[in-house]
């Protein structure tokens, strides 16, 4: 992934991970630091995969070496995506928006500007450094600056799958079939994004669970990627 590669070799965003990592040194709760980056953008990575292998029609033991194997096995390139008219992200624009995602936090610890916001001006700055396709650029960044309001309408995992290969009916498929033009894969990566930040979370084995705010109902009692 060569923009990726680019990005992690770049100072500035190093010193902006450094100093984020600093300052949640001593934070009970989630941190925001590039093991957390990671983990979202492999949760993401690896849904896309399984969808693309869904939406495919792929028999299960062709989806199960098509997701191990990675960039070596599965259908055509891991470009953006199409099966049909649906077009899933490519992997490095995934990536990129999970890598840069919370760098926002410390503009928000520091003078109470809300992340996203200050993450999206920050990760436009940072992808123009590194040369990232303008084309490009601002799904990533409007995928970032949308992050905190989430929803999984069009990325529902799991028993959503099940309910449309059993035969949803169309009117349905449409609406967990993002892709079809720009401003829908924009709020694909967007909710893609989110739902991935939230699945990150090891809350079954946090030491804060007593005085974490968030509702039991969306904690993570278990591993599912």
């Amino acid at each position: 992934m060569e923009y990726v590669d680019k990005l992690l070799r770049e100072t500035e965003y190093l010193n902006y991970i450094e100093k984020l990592e600093r300052l949640e040194a001593e934070r009970i709760f989630c941190r925001h630091g590039l093991g957390h980056l990671l983990d979202t953008a492999r949760i993401a990575w690896i849904w896309v995969l399984e969808e693309q292998a869904f939406r495919c029609g792929f028999k299960k033991e062709q989806a199960a070496r098509y997701v191990a194997g990675g960039e070596t096995e599965g259908p055509g390139e891991h470009k953006a995506f199409s099966c049909g008219e649906v077009a899933l992200p490519e992997k490095e624009t995934v990536y990129l928006a999970a890598l840069l995602h919370d760098l926002g936090r410390i503009q928000e610890y520091e003078e109470g500007i809300p992340h996203q916001q200050a993450g999206a001006k920050l990760a436009r700055q940072l992808l123009c450094r590194i040369g990232y396709p303008k084309e490009k650029l601002e799904l990533v960044v409007e995928a970032i600056e949308g992050h905190r309001d989430g929803g999984m309408r069009l990325w529902a995992a799991g028993a959503d799958r099940e309910s449309r290969a059993a035969g949803a009916d169309e009117e349905s498929r449409a609406v967990d079939e993002p892709g079809k033009n720009a401003a829908r894969r924009a709020e694909s990566l967007r909710q893609l994004l989110f739902w991935a930040d939230k699945k990150s979370r090891n809350c079954f084995y946090c030491g804060a669970r007593p005085e974490c705010k968030w509702e039991p109902e969306k904690r993570n009692e278990g591993i599912r990627y």
